[in-house]
């Protein structure tokens, strides 16, 4: 459905709402990443804070408003929050929000964020450790799978395409990464990127 079907008033409440889920989303990806990163329950560990440990409170943890209020900085110890919590919350905010104007409020629209969320977290966990989770990988085709008979098009089709995507890009990037390694003598490419590649060509 799209928005555009709702009085103006509701469009822009839509809107913000949608806004908010993103930084609150971009919170939790970001979190579960770096607890996964360090070997920590992302389930029951409680936030704290990187610099003195301090269990972060409610004031501490609402997305993008808690960076603003407390100047970027700890109210506990005054230690400096990287500015890429920020970024990242704004940025996902603002992907939600445009995830909702291109395909309403439809089964794509829920697809394309959750997607993202996940992506989101695997990365934090990449470039904290230099590994893919299988954990993230099969979360993914377990959403492409439940979402295929959702999404507005014939499932048929929908299976075809995405398994011609996952296996073709997949696919041709472990080909190409398996002559490379013959060619350099060592690996080139991790099979979590292969990996990765076979999950996100499902969507893509």
């Amino acid at each position: 459905m799209s928005i555009q079907s709702f009085d103006l008033p509701v469009r822009i409440v839509i809107l913000i709402f949608f806004g908010m889920l993103g930084g609150v989303m971009a919170s939790f990806f970001t979190c579960m990443g770096g607890r996964i990163a360090e070997g920590k329950d992302w389930i029951k560990a409680r936030s704290v804070c990187d610099s003195c440990g301090h269990e972060l409170g409610a004031a501490d943890l609402v997305p993008i408003f808690s960076y603003l209020f407390h100047k970027g900085k700890c109210r506990y110890c005054g230690a400096k929050i990287p500015v890429s919590c920020l970024l990242t919350e704004l940025l996902l905010a603002a992907y939600y929000i445009i995830c909702v104007l291109q395909f309403g409020l439809t089964t794509e629209a829920f697809r394309a964020m959750a997607l993202a969320g996940l992506l989101l977290g695997l990365s934090v966990v990449d470039l904290k450790i230099y590994e893919i989770p299988d954990g993230f990988i099969v979360a993914g085709i377990i959403l492409w799978v439940i979402t295929v008979p959702f999404v507005g098009r014939p499932w048929l089709t929908e299976v075809k395409d995405g398994l011609l995507g996952g296996f073709g890009i997949g696919g041709g990037m472990l080909i190409m990464s398996l002559i490379f390694d013959h060619i350099i003598k060592k690996d080139s490419l991790g099979g979590g990127d292969i990996k990765l590649y076979f999950m996100t060509g499902l969507f893509l």
